[in-house]
């Protein structure tokens, strides 16, 4: 589980941000304020909540909860739970200067909290292009299931026992804390960049992504391109790399006398809101996608790493 941890913290794009300092080969990961779900379900934060990774042999070393030792599993449970809740609706990457943002009325630097929020930014469901339109209607409406809707399946798993422990309102109150935090600078992430695939991906590609909008902004009108990055590229890969960092829910320890609510729920989403939806009738893969733009962005991009080039989407869809 040592390396599982150092997965999630090295390569998932949401825990990233957490990294504050690499000393010799060992990085640290600082969670400060971190939200948390308390053993009655109610919402609960602890000051500090920090983890020490190994990069050259990529494994946890230690960490520890408002100065408390903890176990690997417990580790586990913390990050996976951040991982879904706080640090997957938090915006990532964020645009420090509003010259990047290449959009005529983007919304005012600072104020992007969530990622699945900072999509809004992103779409244009009265767009001329007929797969744009298609685009900005998917993410919306996956924007209001996400937000709006998943409190209410959790307490109906709860209800038919798939669900072990009372989760609310903690839950969704982890969630607007994380709304309500932000995202501090963090310019030393590029330090991760030697020792983190997922890093150098997103660092390289950005870049292509923001010169190749500017050159196809004509189809895109009334779309900012950062939001629209973060609504594609970042939470498509987000969810992929859940999927391939935790490999079984039973990992999770749903019996613990502290954690077992955050487990709970972190089996539920590793479950049945991580893989790509099956059976769809449309095109969402920029690999597979006509359009000028999406199809720009995707040879580019594989040029960097075709493995994730070959899971970014057009939308959020999942």
């Amino acid at each position: 589980m040592k390396r599982v941890v150092a997965k999630l913290l090295l390569e998932q794009i949401g825990t990233c941000l957490a990294f504050s300092k690499l000393d010799g080969t060992i990085a640290t990961f600082a969670f400060k304020d971190f939200p948390m779900i308390a053993p009655d379900g109610s919402f609960t934060s602890a000051e500090l909540f920090e983890v020490k990774v190994d990069v050259e042999a990529c494994e946890m070393t230690s960490a520890a909860l408002d100065g408390d030792k903890l176990t690997e599993r417990e580790v586990l449970t913390l990050v996976w739970f951040n991982v879904i809740s706080a640090a997957h609706t938090r915006l990532q990457f964020q645009c420090e200067n509003q010259n990047d943002l290449h959009a005529v009325d983007a919304p005012p630097t600072g104020c992007f909290p969530y990622r699945h929020a900072v999509a809004n930014w992103g779409v244009n469901v009265n767009a001329p292009d007929a797969f744009v339109r298609q685009n900005g209607v998917v993410t919306t409406m996956y924007n209001y299931y996400g937000f709006s809707l998943f409190r209410e399946l959790i307490t109906a798993f709860k209800a038919v026992g798939a669900v072990k422990h009372e989760t609310q309102p903690g839950l969704q109150d982890v969630f607007s804390h994380g709304a309500a935090s932000g995202v501090l600078p963090h310019s030393q992430i590029h330090e991760l960049v030697p020792h983190s695939r997922t890093v150098r991906f997103v660092v390289k590609t950005r870049g292509a992504f923001l010169a190749l909008f500017a050159k196809h902004r004509g189809s895109l009108p009334g779309i900012d391109a950062e939001s629209l990055f973060v609504g594609t590229v970042l939470h498509s890969l987000d969810h992929t790399l859940m999927g391939w960092h935790c490999e079984d829910p039973l990992w999770l320890d749903i019996d613990h006398p502290r954690f077992g609510p955050m487990a709970s729920v972190g089996r539920v989403v590793r479950v049945g809101f991580v893989e790509d939806l099956p059976s769809l009738f449309f095109e969402r893969h920029m690999r597979g996608s006509n359009h000028p733009f999406f199809k720009a962005v995707y040879q580019r991009a594989a040029k960097i790493d075709e493995l994730y080039a070959d899971h970014m989407d057009t939308c959020i869809i999942k």
